[in-house]
Formats: C-alpha cells, structure tokens, sequence
C-alpha cells in the first residue's frame, strides 16, 4: 500500500524542515511526499532539495493560487492507496509510528478512514481538546459525525489516513462542485463515508503563536457571524439530495447558537489588551487562571510581562492542568473565557468547591 502526503507551502522555508523530516522519518516507507510550493520567494526549494530523497515530488506554480486552489490541486495528484490530506508547512507527526500502524487498522478492519488525535501548541503551551462525548476505536458511519460536526470537525477533518477512492469527494468531481472552503469539502466527504474510527494516539503538532493568531480575528460581528451560518448554507444542499434534513436539525440549531456565542467570544478576544488592562488593578501578584484555552495563554503571557506570577491553570478536562480542589483557595482566580454561558458555569464550580466569590474575577 502506497500513502501519499501533501504539505503546502509558502515562503516559510524557516519551518519547513522540520514538517518533512517528520513525513520522512515513518517508520512504514511506502510514502510519496507531495510539496505544493505556492510561488515562494524565499528559499523553500533548497530546503526541500536538501533532503535528496525520491519519495518527494516538489512542485513549485508559476504563480500564486493561494492555499485553497494550492491544496485542491495537490489532491488532483494523490495515486497512492491512501493519502493524509494536508500537513501545515509549519506542523509536524509527533508519532513515527501512526502510518505503520494505521495501514494495518485499516486493511484488518476494512475502514474507508482512520482519524487520529492532535496536539495544538501556543506559544509553546502544549493543549489536548477531545470531544466529551468521542468514543476511541469505535465504529463510526460517517453520518453519525456528520451529525455531530460541531464536536468531531476538529478530528475528523485534515488529520487521518483516508481511502484515495473518495478523494473526489474532496476535490469537486462530485455532484458538489460549487463547495470552495475546507470545512464544507471535509463534511461532504465525512457523509460519504460508511466505516470510520477514531484513534486516541496523538500524531500532529499544529502551531501557533498568538500573534499569529491575530491576524484571523475578526472585529466586524456581522461579517463573523455571516462567515459562520455561510458553513450551513453550504452544506444545506449535501443534506438535501442525502434527503437526511430531519436528521441536521439539532445540528444546524446547535451550530447556530455556537456561531453566535464564537462571533461574540471573537469579537472581545480583538480587545483582549484593553480588557486585560483594566484588571490590572483589581489582581494580586500571583493569581491562578481558570481555563487554558488561547485567551488563557494570552493572558498568561500578558500577565507574566506586568510581574504578575501565574500559579498554574486549572481546567475541567484538559489533564496537565490543575484541578479545584488542588489549589490553594486563598489566592484570586481569573476566568479566562468570554462565553457567557462558560462564565456561568466556572463560576458556580468554584463557589461549590469552597472558593469565595470575593477571588473571583471575570473578564467581562
């Protein structure tokens, strides 16, 4: 079985390295590495010719068609038995072992996908998120996710080993050929899909920084909330001609009420220093953060540049972190989100875990 590999890049040689070294070092060696360089400037092409290895096939566009075109046509040369659909230029495979074990999952299981679990890395803070509700090795339809895409969309989109017989589903040759964002493209190949598991093992590092970050932050509600519901108009019509309507309503409510709480959350994370100025004044100078989301990493490094000492974060579900009863309860906590109903939620935890309201202390 021959797995192809894509990574998209451009003008991030610095980092790039790093991404094919972690393609290369499989242990299965029955891989072909796609490089779609997207017209780069910089010396990306000495980087890659740098590894002389012929499961590489390099190939720069005469010019720019930006990441989407870029990844649509990568998808266009995938041969192999089954493809990873995409590796950031500046991620990496924290597991050299996945591909090897995977190919055997999926031929003694006869699964169309194999999805697996990610590592995200802010500002050098390692975070873990899994859906409550994910179930490890078990048998999935690929409708079954599709109905709850607000919780799976993060696993079951660009990480996984997939059958190269679907891949048209992914690149516009099927029944949807109007479809041009990665997240509608990845629902209509997850609906298309009969046998799926997903595996608890941890193979991706995807990387951020914060002020990286800031550039998708967008301070205009309506445009974000438009960007959002822009999702289910797009999907609408997968679900129509499935005639599975009935079976989206929980979903599409669910994914509203998220796209109105994210649009708000969004909207104060682009006033986060103003917000964060204005309780300088009312913190101690050690303090605990409760959630270690991205507004809490933010936070901390906020924090840390005003000789503010963090204790540690406390979280409900992610397992580096501290847990309520393991703190000392004297010090003030910060709830580190901008959901409303999270807010609501923190708070009554730590009043029920003994803190006093009076160490409390919201952001908004």
């Amino acid at each position: 079985m021959q797995i192809d590999f894509i990574i998209l890049t451009y003008n991030r040689a610095n980092l790039l390295q790093k991404a094919i070294q972690s393609v290369l070092n499989q242990t299965y060696k029955n891989i072909r590495l796609l490089i779609l360089d997207d017209n780069s400037s910089d010396n990306t092409e000495e980087v890659v010719n740098f590894f002389d290895d012929n499961r590489i096939e390099y190939i720069k566009n005469k010019q720019n068609l930006g990441m989407f075109k870029n990844w649509q046509k990568a998808l266009s040369l995938v041969k192999g038995d089954l493809f990873h659909p995409m590796l950031g230029d500046d991620d990496i495979f924290i597991d050299n072992t996945f591909v090897e074990y995977g190919v055997k999952k999926i031929k003694k299981e006869n699964l169309d996908a194999l999805f697996f679990g990610m590592k995200k890395q802010i500002n050098n803070k390692f975070i873990i998120d899994a859906p409550k509700n994910l179930q490890y090795d078990y048998l999935y339809s690929g409708l079954e996710l599709c109905k709850n895409f607000l919780d799976y969309q993060l696993y079951c989109n660009a990480n996984g080993l997939i059958k190269t017989e679907f891949i048209n589903f992914l690149t516009n040759k099927e029944k949807f050929s109007f479809i041009s964002d990665e997240l509608s493209i990845f629902f209509n190949l997850l609906i298309n899909l009969k046998n799926v598991k997903i595996d608890k093992k941890m193979i991706y590092q995807w990387s951020y920084n914060i002020n990286s970050y800031s550039h998708t932050k967008i301070d205009n509600i309506y445009f974000r909330l438009k960007n959002h519901l822009y999702f289910i108009d797009k999907i609408y019509p997968i679900i129509k001609y499935y005639n599975v309507e009935d079976k989206f309503i929980d979903m599409f409510n669910s994914f509203s009420m998220y796209a109105i709480e994210d649009t708000i959350m969004n909207y104060h994370i682009t006033r986060s220093n103003k917000i964060f100025n204005s309780i300088l004044n009312n913190i101690n100078k050690e303090i605990y953060i409760y959630g270690q989301g991205i507004i809490g990493i933010e936070l901390e490094t906020f924090l840390e540049q005003h000789n503010i000492k963090v204790l540690g974060f406390i979280d409900d579900y992610r397992k580096n972190c501290l847990k309520i009863d393991e703190i000392d309860k004297s010090k003030q906590i910060i709830i580190a989100t901008y959901k409303k109903s999270l807010i609501h939620k923190m708070y009554k935890n730590l009043i029920a875990n003994g803190v006093n309201y009076k160490n409390i202390v919201e952001l908004i």
